[in-house]
């Protein structure tokens, strides 16, 4: 029997959760007998280098917009004419929305699988042309795909209040690689060296592009705090946007006084070097699903201070600490209680950490979950899921 054929649709390859989860899954894939594709609708992104070191074919549609939907899925159709998958499995609501489509009009019998990483969509927070397509899905849910992951429990619950098909979702978390992310003492004075620190300086760091949902002014408004409080206490800020001519964020660090004590890595190759540095890690979130930056400093021993929003208190367990969202004081109280541990009970909450991840949020079983589906789907099916993927319960009426 010949391989299984997923094509994977996604936005963009720039740097972002959806996209390292697509580069970890497809990392993993090994001797699964999957045959895996890549169709990015926008243009080259970062993330398009990992997958092609992976060998995994990458194409490019640059579909932009909403006008140019129409456009893109007349495309996407016929690069799915030409691949022949057996599964389409799309990555976010756009992708959703034009793969849905797409793949119905290569071949009216062909599965697509949805993928939602988002736990809520907020007016304010997120673009209405974001919530109206989101609309659009939750009307076409019962009909266009065949199932339709989420990765947050919080995520699935608010989806089936804000219209999704129950019956179409499965809950699969995200999984963390504990051989890549792990505590290293090697990584934690390499930072330090390449930012001028000393060994002894205790790192506070927030690893996440910079939009409006990750609240990096509430990140900063504790900083502020802590540095008041802590000579040896410097800030690292690491994701798409943290970087000095990034202006709006330059004038919240200017206007809190932090210009000497923090620094801006922007979107870096080395996260496990980068997470292994961190003495605490912080999420600031006022909207998350299921944060992958938390749990991948958690692998490398790092304690966690996050707030509640989405899965990210189930993520964390008794390991960390969850504050209410918008809380700069409690961030600030809950890092200096962390930072002020004596190193025994620091090392304990670490390992604790690290062992929460491997137990709980292990890659390779989310992997066997994505390959079973795919093979459900496609009507060759595996052995049963894993308890790790679960089905919501029916929308009350």
């Amino acid at each position: 029997m010949r391989s299984l054929r997923v094509c994977h649709v996604i936005g963009s390859l720039d740097a972002g959760g959806a996209q390292a989860m697509l580069v970890k899954l497809l990392s993993r894939l090994g001797d699964q007998s999957v045959d895996s594709h890549v169709v990015s609708l926008l243009m080259r992104g970062p993330m398009s280098q990992s997958l092609r070191r992976l060998g995994v074919p990458v194409r490019f549609l640059d579909v932009r917009g909403h006008r140019d939907v129409p456009r893109g899925v007349l495309h996407l159709s016929r690069v799915l004419k030409d691949l022949r998958p057996d599964v389409v499995q799309t990555w976010l609501y756009y992708s959703d929305l034009v793969g849905g489509f797409a793949a119905k009009l290569a071949c009216r019998r062909l599965p697509v699988i949805w993928n939602i990483r988002t736990n809520s969509l907020v007016p304010g927070v997120h673009k209405l042309s974001l919530i109206g397509t989101a609309r659009t899905c939750a009307w076409l849910s019962a009909r266009l795909p065949a199932r339709i992951v989420v990765n947050s429990l919080s995520g699935l619950r608010w989806h089936v209040q804000f219209g999704y098909a129950p019956d179409r979702l499965l809950l699969i978390r995200n999984g963390f690689d504990t051989e890549r992310f792990r505590p290293s003492e090697l990584a934690r004075r390499a930072i330090r060296r390449q930012l001028g620190l000393p060994d002894s300086t205790r790192l506070v760091g927030m690893i996440s592009s910079v939009r409006p949902q990750k609240d990096h002014a509430t990140f900063l408004d504790a900083a502020a705090v802590l540095a008041r409080r802590f000579r040896n206490v410097h800030f690292l800020l690491c994701g798409d946007g943290a970087v000095w001519h990034n202006e709006p964020l330059r004038r919240m660090i200017e206007q809190r006084q932090l210009s000497g004590r923090i620094h801006l890595l922007g979107i870096r190759g080395d996260m496990p070097v980068v997470q292994a540095s961190l003495d605490v890690a912080v999420l600031a979130s006022v909207v998350e699903g299921f944060p992958n930056a938390i749990g991948e400093a958690m692998a490398c021993g790092v304690p966690c201070v996050v707030t509640d929003v989405g899965d990210s208190a189930d993520l964390v367990g008794d390991t960390g600490f969850v504050v209410p969202k918008g809380d700069a004081d409690g961030l600030a109280r809950r890092c200096q209680e962390l930072l002020t541990l004596p190193s025994d009970q620091y090392r304990d909450r670490g390992l604790r950490s690290r062992q929460r991840i491997r137990q709980l949020f292990d890659l390779d079983r989310v992997v066997e979950d994505y390959v079973r589906l795919w093979h459900e789907v496609a009507d060759r099916p595996l052995a049963p899921m894993s308890e790790g993927a679960t089905k919501p319960p029916r929308r009350a009426a």
